[in-house]
């Protein structure tokens, strides 16, 4: 399991992930990434929880946040291309990179800026 959240008025993601569900930050305007990877810790959620370190992100405006199960491929970052509509890339992840034993989920959202900077 792995969450994020978006802090609106500080442009700041804070995540933390146990077990096997990737993350990724892209950035918009270089395709940067490396800007944030997230940091997984071994474990089961209700069953062998780890202590847990929350990673602190910062956003900028169009920004992508993706996230993966183990059913796709840990390469897809590669697949991460800035400026495509965040549906079009989650398909296209899922397309490329799906191992096809597991069942495999891709979210893509886009960071649209603090509301301050709109």
């Amino acid at each position: 399991m792995s969450l994020g959240l978006i802090e609106g008025s500080t442009s700041v993601m804070s995540w933390l992930g146990v077990g096997n569900v990737q993350g990724l930050v892209v950035g918009a305007e270089t395709g940067d990434r490396r800007r944030n990877e997230l940091a997984l810790r071994g474990g089961i959620v209700g069953r062998n929880l780890p202590i847990v370190a929350v990673q602190a992100v910062p956003l900028r405006a169009g920004d992508l946040v993706v996230f993966a199960t183990d059913g796709i491929a840990d390469a897809f970052g590669g697949d991460v291309i800035p400026g495509m509509p965040p549906q079009q890339m989650a398909d296209r992840i899922l397309e490329r990179h799906h191992r096809g034993h597991d069942d495999g989920l891709v979210l893509v959202a886009a960071f649209m800026g603090a509301r301050h900077d709109r």
